[in-house]
């Protein structure tokens, strides 16, 4: 018995002790966002990625290599500067202020001249470095440098300028290999990626839905700092088949100036008066870089192929995925005779998994806030099917005088799956787009939950 109270006393003041202890302890949280890795664990990482003594500081540069371009195109004269940062580090901050200056160090190309073998040794002056001299204050880990090079669209040879660096302390250890930086400086020619192909299919009897545009994108290899100008002409096309009639480029679109910029974007209006409906002909171009006064032509020539094939009631199949890129749905106004307690925004609600029951007697309209180029159609049947499967119908494109023009028929009745993507051949500039006809699987009612356009 006497146990027994010995224990319960022993467990009574274990829990006071413990209700006391637990009465005292705060916990405290830690609010600061600020973090970032420890330094030491830092500075731990570069010493054994370089196989550092702990005991010694260091100093050191982890990139070594740099690449200068002296850029050209033609004959055209091409200014700029290019610039890079060398930067130097040591392991652990100092008491007090440590210089470190730039040499530069012809021995140094003498040590690595097998590697670059296509490369001579430069002059100095090749890299303009405003100051070789600078200082990692106190308490500070790295400096940088500035290096620069000025283009020379006549610089013809591949050069290493090499600079080697040092400090004013003695203690401070250098890690060989890692002491000096080498400037690689080469001519370069600015390349520009265009397609050399372009196929423009086109319903020649309606250019308000089928307006006769076609877009030409050019990309830079490198950027240029100074005015050069590129502007779209039609090439010769000696010896090329179907050659387009004179004039179908028609009024050809403005330069677009390309100072400081990688990419730009040619808009082309067709006059297509002269093209035959159900013919394929080609229009070749050429793009023109000009410069102070100066032409330079850009080797490769474009060809447009103009495919007037399709015929303009045949221009809707259906397809295994859909053609260009989404339409955001804000603004996007379904009608059509729905089931009571349905509404029209539920067929672009992004309620793929719930059907709306649509009546198969009706017409479908899908009205846009403004006109777009659609290339696709995706109409989502749910899971379950309450009703009859929905496997196509006539398309139809409202014009910009309100004509409701027919596109084609799509049959979906060999479709399987929940996606039944309707793609046109040519896409339809367009505000509205109704479906008639409606076919079913049987019943009055068929179920969608979702219709995604797609523009082009």
């Amino acid at each position: 018995m006497k146990n027994i109270i010995k224990t319960v006393i022993g467990f009574a003041l274990a829990g006071s002790l413990f209700s006391c202890a637990k009465d005292e302890i705060e916990v405290l949280k830690n609010l600061d966002t600020s973090w970032e890795v420890d330094k030491s664990i830092r500075d731990k990482d570069l010493r054994n990625r370089f196989g550092l003594d702990p005991r010694y500081n260091y100093a050191l540069s982890e990139v070594n290599e740099f690449d200068f371009s002296m850029l050209h195109l033609g004959d055209f004269q091409i200014t700029g500067e290019r610039t890079n940062e060398f930067e130097v580090k040591i392991l652990n901050p100092l008491d007090k202020d440590l210089t470190v200056t730039l040499n530069y160090d012809a021995a140094m190309f003498e040590k690595v001249k097998e590697k670059y073998s296509d490369y001579e040794l430069g002059a100095e002056n090749v890299v303009k470095i405003a100051e070789k001299q600078k200082v990692i204050p106190r308490g500070e880990t790295s400096v940088k440098f500035r290096l620069a090079v000025d283009n020379d669209s006549r610089f013809g040879k591949s050069v290493v300028v090499p600079f080697s660096f040092t400090t004013n302390d003695d203690s401070i250890k250098l890690l060989e290999g890692r002491t000096h930086f080498l400037a690689k400086v080469f001519k370069k020619e600015i390349t520009y990626n265009y397609p050399n192909r372009i196929n423009k299919f086109l319903i020649l009897s309606n250019q308000s839905l089928f307006p006769p545009r076609a877009s030409l994108n050019i990309e830079a290899s490198d950027v240029v700092s100074q005015p050069i100008e590129f502007s779209v002409e039609r090439a010769d096309g000696k010896g090329l088949p179907n050659l387009a009639p004179e004039g179908v480029e028609g009024q050809l679109p403005a330069p677009i100036n390309m100072e400081g910029e990688q990419a730009g974007v040619f808009g082309l209006t067709l006059d297509v008066n002269s093209i035959e409906e159900g013919s394929v002909s080609q229009l070749p171009l050429q793009i023109v870089a000009t410069m102070n006064g100066q032409r330079y032509v850009l080797p490769n020539t474009i060809t447009l192929v103009i495919d007037t094939s399709v015929p303009a009631d045949e221009n809707v199949v259906a397809g295994k995925k859909e053609k260009g890129k989404a339409i955001d749905k804000e603004g996007l106004v379904f009608t059509g005779t729905l089931f009571p307690e349905f509404y029209d925004e539920n067929i672009f609600d992004g309620q793929y998994k719930f059907g709306v029951p649509i009546s198969g007697d009706a017409t479908m309209e899908i009205t846009l806030p403004s006109a777009k180029t659609i290339g696709s159609l995706k109409f989502t049947i749910p899971t379950p099917l309450y009703a009859a499967r929905f496997q196509g119908g006539d398309v139809y494109a409202v014009d910009n005088q309100g004509e409701e023009v027919m596109l084609g028929s799509v049959d979906f009745s060999k479709e399987e799956g929940n996606s039944l993507i309707a793609l046109l051949k040519v896409p339809v500039h367009t505000q509205k787009l109704l479906i008639k006809n409606i076919q079913k699987s049987g019943g009055n009612w068929i179920e969608l939950s979702e219709i995604d356009l797609y523009e082009e």
